[in-house]
């Protein structure tokens, strides 16, 4: 198959469509914090590693960081990481 402009299309497609839907997870994820903020503390807890596992990327942030993920470090990783 040889990647020329149709590929390369249809590959943005796919990765806009990825990054809608990170960005729908996070603001759920950030909706559900502000509702029950005095009932869990989600500055670290298993909904983060949920997450990232549910994005394919927890592999890459634990590479990165090295540490277990916090509510800081999952959004500047997902957010702001090149």
């Amino acid at each position: 198959m040889m990647h020329n402009e149709v590929y390369n299309i249809i590959m943005l497609g796919v990765h806009l469509e990825r990054a809608n839907i990170v960005i729908r997870v996070i603001d759920t994820k950030h909706q559900d914090a502000m509702l029950t903020r005095e009932e869990i503390s989600y500055k670290t807890s298993y909904e983060w590693t949920t997450l990232l596992k549910c994005i394919q990327s927890f592999d890459m942030m634990k590479r990165h960081y090295k540490k277990v993920p916090i509510s800081k470090d999952t959004l500047d990783f997902l957010i702001l990481n090149p």
